[in-house]
């Protein structure tokens, strides 16, 4: 439900925006602009996307006082997984950011965390991931990577749905009573 979704995204940001401030703060002192790419599985078109890039707007600007580009992109291999689409798009991305220094990556779910995993050693060597949106299973798997940290998301199925039901029934119970 939409209420759950806004008391868990100010919850998921503070935590995200801690891990950010810690893993961009050597970012701070460096000259110029500090590109950010942010890399997601789908399109950006979801209200909780919007949310996080707004957030993560805010808490760029507060960390590295306006010193920063922030470049989305989206791997979107439900759509375009064929086989070769994966390192045409590494190739595309080479492309992209040819000459361009990029001081972080920002991944949004599994799939693009592995994505950048597999293509970060060609691509940018060394460059910091930063991921959101991995359960504590999934973050286990990734032991040993360096350059790598993040926030990981625990979502309490039982409490959620006892949530959606509560609110349900308060629909329903003052459909009735203005019916009456």
């Amino acid at each position: 439900p939409r209420s759950l979704l806004r008391r868990w995204t100010p919850v998921m940001f503070a935590g995200l925006a801690g891990i950010l401030i810690i893993a961009l703060a050597p970012l701070s002192i460096a000259a110029g602009t500090n590109l950010v790419l942010v890399l997601d599985q789908e399109g950006g078109g979801r209200p909780a996307h919007f949310a996080f890039l707004l957030g993560l707007r805010k808490t760029l600007a507060k960390s590295l006082g306006g010193q920063y580009e922030l470049s989305t992109e989206h791997l979107d291999t439900g759509i375009y997984g064929k086989p070769g689409y994966r390192q045409s798009f590494a190739t595309q991305l080479s492309t992209k950011y040819r000459g361009r220094k990029i001081s972080a990556i920002v991944v949004l779910d599994p799939n693009s965390l592995d994505y950048m995993l597999e293509v970060r050693p060609g691509l940018w060597p060394g460059v910091p991931i930063i991921f959101t949106g991995l359960d504590e299973e999934a973050a286990k798997r990734m032991t040993g990577q360096t350059n790598l940290t993040g926030v990981t998301v625990d979502i309490d199925a039982a409490r959620t749905l006892a949530a959606a039901i509560r609110s349900e029934e308060r629909r329903v119970g003052k459909e009735c009573r203005s019916r009456w």
